[in-house]
């Protein structure tokens, strides 16, 4: 596997930066996009603790994205310190334990007592603690070894997200009815650091790629949100959306994700102020309620066929599944169509069928 990074058409490639720019600010244009397994692919836990095979990785990873580009693809190259793409690291920061399994990082829950949170207050250059000065050293390296390449945000949780991390998920989810204070105590002082780690980054890359992780984003910011998956209308409202909004107003917007079923706080997250895209999928959630929600709306719908984002015991394929959202969203809303295949043959040959398709059979 070479070290050496593919190189791309670059005038292509700000012709594609420029779509993704457009179809986020309402522009109801399709973007495809090719994804495969990458040559060479190493747990989390290897990656932590080795810089070189985490190089190994996201150079490998950052390959495939070129190679779907000059394969006429909207892919943009960029990286990402794969290291710190977890909940953990700022809960990590914020002084939460570690706890390795199966090659696997998480952390042990650092608050018992909810009205202990009000012990803990805001780190000062949170990008100075836990694992993050990893995080920096590794970045700055990349940028000596391949220069001006795209690098963009080590990751994105939302303050909710980062909350079960600190206190367990059942004493934030008690607390958010019977002792809420300590609750947004701990939601304001993440927030604040999510918004101090971002503009360090930001400061210290040549070629940022923007506020998400692993993907090219113009503007705003892209938030891990995956705890709307369990919070009630009601507690994702009070508990998770105003502290995300924040974030939409300090970086421009904001785009959300969740893995598995959500619809039942759907509609609230394309509410969010400065709500831009999102990627709840087929597999779990209603494609009336996804489409509903972004009527009207200058917005866009990320679909994909990612592993681990599908059903795989469904009975129509991932071409038919792609080609039911075009069909239902293409014309009413922008979407960012990422095709993945275990091969690149399979990957380029069914992003090329979606990318004729949504060419001639979008709903303008």
């Amino acid at each position: 596997m070479s070290k050496d990074i593919i190189q791309v058409n670059n005038a292509r490639l700000e012709v594609s930066k420029e779509k993704y720019k457009k179809v986020y600010s309402g522009c109801k244009d399709i973007i495809v996009t090719a994804h495969w397994t990458q040559d060479y692919v190493v747990p989390p836990l290897t990656m932590y603790n080795s810089m070189e095979e985490e190089f190994k990785s996201a150079i490998s990873n950052y390959n495939v994205n070129c190679e779907a580009h000059l394969n006429g693809f909207d892919n943009v190259p960029t990286i990402r310190i794969v290291a710190g793409c977890a909940t953990w690291t700022m809960a990590m920061a914020y002084g939460c334990e570690m706890v390795i399994s199966d090659d696997r990082i998480a952390v042990k829950h650092m608050i018992e007592d909810i009205e202990d949170a009000f012990e803990i207050q805001k780190i000062d250059k949170i990008y100075e603690h836990g694992v993050y000065p990893i995080i920096t050293e590794r970045i700055i390296e990349l940028q000596r070894r391949y220069g001006n390449i795209m690098i963009s945000a080590s990751d994105n949780q939302s303050p909710n997200d980062i909350l079960t991390e600190v206190v367990s998920s059942e004493e934030a989810m008690c607390a958010m009815y019977s002792d809420p204070e300590p609750l947004h105590h701990l939601l304001n002082l993440f927030t604040q650091s999510n918004i101090e780690l971002n503009r360090f980054q930001q400061s210290i890359i040549s070629n940022y790629g923007g506020h998400q992780a692993g993907a090219y984003l113009p503007f705003g910011i892209f938030l891990a949100d995956d705890n709307s998956s369990f919070l009630s209308p009601e507690t994702y409202n009070d508990f998770d959306r105003p502290y995300n909004e924040i974030l939409a107003k300090e970086f421009g917007g904001v785009g959300l994700h969740c893995c598995m079923k959500y619809e039942h706080n759907i509609r609230d997250m394309a509410e969010t102020e400065g709500f831009f895209l999102f990627d709840p999928q087929t597999d779990f959630n209603s494609i009336d309620v996804i489409a509903d929600s972004l009527k009207g709306k200058k917005a866009a719908w990320n679909v994909n066929n990612a592993p681990w984002q599908k059903n795989k015991d469904r009975e129509y394929s991932d071409e038919q599944m792609i080609k039911n959202a075009i069909d239902k969203i293409g014309g009413q809303n922008g979407m960012v169509i990422n095709v993945y295949g275990d091969t690149k043959h399979e990957a380029l040959k069914l992003a090329e069928v979606i990318k004729e398709y949504s060419e001639k059979n979008r709903n303008v």
